[in-house]
């Protein structure tokens, strides 16, 4: 297993000195869209897949104003997954998999950069954003972004207990080393991913946290962090329970877990884990 983390689009949101996030190379506070690329032997995993390049060419259509107004992304192309996968000398058909911790624009944009790969998420979350979704996620879901048919691979609640998570599973076909996390209450089948590397696990959250420091550094979280949550939360109740739990993990796992989240500081920067 090798584990590369890339930021696969910095966002410089209005409001984000109220988020306690460091600037960015601009000086401007801004965040990350952390994605995970994973080695397993001949085959390659992404975790989320970002902005991709169809969104770079038409952003009005499949970002939408408000987000492009609010959340004010660089749309960098050398960003994509994509465009960084090559730099690394692959190509898009070796993502075989994608792990999609969530369905938001910010973190689906790349599908069609890779329309071979299966398309790994909680079966509710596919529920929510293509069968049965509630107003409220309408307005959040961009389904432009997945209209060339990814080979969805869903998964419902069932697996065991690990580390204080419950319902956890591995994924078809990818072996024991890397697991489905249910976190939901950003959206109704939120989830993350756990994966063991040679230093241990390394546990993506999603959007289950915004910051690092919600693990348990900051007794009192600034208001920005505090109104993300409750402005995006599909159930707020789930959604503390699940930051409760990573807590928890926190607390009595650290020493062999690292958990990292989707929208840390810009200052995520590419870099590869020893294999």
């Amino acid at each position: 297993m090798r584990i590369h983390h890339l930021n696969c689009g910095t966002l410089q949101p209005r409001g984000a000195r109220w988020l306690g996030t460091p600037g960015g190379s601009q000086g401007a506070p801004s965040l990350a869209c952390h994605c995970l690329l994973l080695e397993l032997g001949e085959r390659l995993v992404l975790v989320d897949t970002g902005i991709g390049q169809a969104d770079l060419r038409d952003p009005l259509g499949r970002l939408g104003p408000l987000f492009l107004a609010g959340v004010r992304p660089v749309l960098d192309p050398d960003e994509t997954a994509l465009r960084q996968l090559q730099l690394l000398g692959f190509r898009a058909e070796d993502v075989s998999d994608v792990l999609l911790t969530h369905l938001d624009l910010d973190h689906a944009g790349g599908l069609a950069d890779f329309p071979r790969a299966r398309v790994h998420l909680a079966l509710a979350e596919l529920q929510g954003a293509l069968h049965e979704p509630s107003r409220a996620e309408r307005r959040r879901y961009m389904p432009q972004q997945w209209a060339h048919q990814p080979r969805w691979q869903p998964y419902g609640p069932r697996g065991d207990s690990w580390l204080g998570f419950p319902q956890v599973q591995t994924l078809q076909g990818l072996g024991p080393e890397l697991l489905m996390v249910p976190l939901p209450g950003h959206t109704r089948g939120h989830c993350g991913y756990a994966v063991r590397g040679a230093a241990g696990w390394l546990l993506h959250a999603g959007d289950a946290i915004l910051d690092a420091r919600e693990l348990g550094f900051w007794r009192h979280p600034p208001v920005g962090v505090r109104a993300y949550h409750r402005s995006l939360a599909y159930d707020l109740r789930a959604r503390k329970d699940s930051l409760r739990r990573l807590q928890a993990c926190h607390q009595q796992h650290g020493h062999e877990v690292d958990i990292v989240c989707s929208h840390e500081g810009a200052a995520v920067k590419t870099r590869q884990e020893p294999g």
